[in-house]
């Protein structure tokens, strides 16, 4: 094959791919956000302890770095802290993206390890919720315990959520939004991440019972009974 040749398939390649994007860019991604707000989420959440008595944790925005924000590219998030009075803290992030014609955003997986921390041990975490027809069910949201060389052990709870369903890589994801295909208008990709800290082995449970509770708080919030993922009326252009 000539130079010449080479480059005309080289161009109409380049030509096929972008005319995709455009094309999965405007199937594949929401109009806009739903009618209800992200920052809405209550800062003070009363949280069954594993004693069976109730505790109550105050949250705190965290000021996130403007640059930080623009690489997550998200159309709407919540960076919060929620203390106890006993000084534990589990840190919260939610973020809406309109566009995800190419996959999932900022996989945690894939950012944690990018950031020096080693995956020690991965599993599900099962949540008691109440979906958005009010029904009461069990959800699997993924757990995974890390270690840091410098700051130490922490543990991750985490799902996306597309409509009604959890989704956790691009392949679940393009399942999903095939629901959505010919719908006049689309939801939003929501992702929640949750994270704690814990020092040994003890901890450990303790840890995962924290980001359990707090999951199960944030998915009722999200799911509550006739919400709408979708605004009323599609917006204008």
């Amino acid at each position: 094959m000539n130079t010449t040749i080479r480059l005309i398939v080289l161009t109409l390649m380049v030509i096929a791919a972008w005319g995709t994007a455009l094309l999965l860019r405007g199937t594949l991604s929401a109009d806009s956000l739903p009618d209800w707000r992200l920052k809405e989420f209550p800062m003070v959440l009363d949280l069954d302890a594993p004693d069976g008595s109730v505790t109550s944790w105050r949250g705190e925005i965290t000021e996130v770095d403007p640059e930080i924000t623009q690489a997550v590219n998200a159309d709407e998030t919540i960076d919060r802290v929620y203390v106890d009075d006993a000084g534990n803290y589990v840190t919260l992030h939610v973020a809406a993206f309109k566009e995800y014609a190419f996959g999932v955003a900022h996989n945690p997986i894939t950012c944690y390890s990018r950031q020096g921390w080693v995956q020690k041990d991965a599993s599900d975490l099962d949540l008691d919720v109440v979906d958005n027809k009010g029904k009461k069910k069990i959800v699997s949201v993924k757990l995974a315990s890390w270690e840091h060389k410098e700051r130490g052990r922490g543990m991750i709870a985490y799902w996306y959520q597309l409509g009604d369903d959890l989704v956790f890589d691009r392949w679940s994801l393009g399942t999903v939004r095939r629901k959505w295909f010919g719908e006049p208008v689309k939801p939003p990709l929501m992702k929640i991440l949750v994270y704690t800290k814990y020092t040994t082995s003890s901890d450990k449970e303790l840890a995962r019972l924290r980001l359990e509770k707090l999951c199960q708080d944030v998915f009722n919030w999200l799911n509550q009974p006739g919400r709408d993922w979708v605004p009323k009326e599609k917006p204008s252009k």
